[in-house]
């Protein structure tokens, strides 16, 4: 009995996560534009098989941010533990981590989110401002081997939030033609060369 809950526990997990990629395939062609039928026919599965892993539209917005979000964190983690990589390496790599499998995908259209899924922003704005305990902690180390200035790191953490929430509240990238991994890389090599010890 406890096996055949299980199996089917595991199944629906490995379904919700089928589902996710299938919706990321689908946002990377057609960003938020995308519809249930988009998604349903890019997995070749009923409308109905995906509201049956995800209640509504918004539930699954939310859990492809956590996902990709995730993936980010999982990212930052790697990096900080390759020992192949110096304290500055990593503080560099870290401040841009994006999982290979994300870097073509265009953030810059999520401003539409807060108009027209206003909980999904908010799970997107909670997810950046959280998960950086890691990335401070390696900016710390920076400090204490003198490969980084003593700066504020709170200071830091605020600036990096507010750029990235930005791009993601208006229509800058879009208009100046970059895209979100080039702009991430313009932010963080401004913010590195501005705290690094020269």
């Amino acid at each position: 009995m406890r096996r055949n809950a299980s199996l089917r526990i595991e199944s629906a997990e490995k379904n919700r996560a089928k589902i996710l990629e299938g919706t990321i395939r689908v946002y990377r062609s057609k960003g938020l534009r995308l519809t249930m039928d988009d998604i349903a026919a890019e997995l070749g599965m009923s409308k109905k098989s995906i509201y049956a892993a995800y209640r509504s539209k918004d539930e699954l917005f939310i859990s492809m941010v956590d996902m990709i979000f995730d993936g980010i964190q999982e990212s930052k983690r790697v990096i900080v533990e390759d020992e192949g990589l110096s304290t500055m390496e990593k503080i560099h790599r870290v401040l841009g981590a994006m999982p290979d499998s994300y870097n073509d995908i265009e953030f810059s259209g999520l401003y539409d989110l807060r108009g027209r899924f206003p909980q999904v922003y908010e799970r997107l704005e909670y997810r950046l401002e959280t998960d950086w305990e890691q990335t401070l902690a390696l900016m710390a180390r920076g400090i204490e081997e003198g490969v980084i200035r003593p700066v504020s790191l709170p200071v830091v953490k605020v600036m990096l939030e507010s750029t990235l929430e930005k791009f993601f509240q208006s229509e800058t990238l879009i208009r100046s033609g970059l895209s979100y991994s080039d702009a991430l890389k313009e932010v963080v090599e401004v913010i590195v060369k501005g705290i690094e010890t020269r």
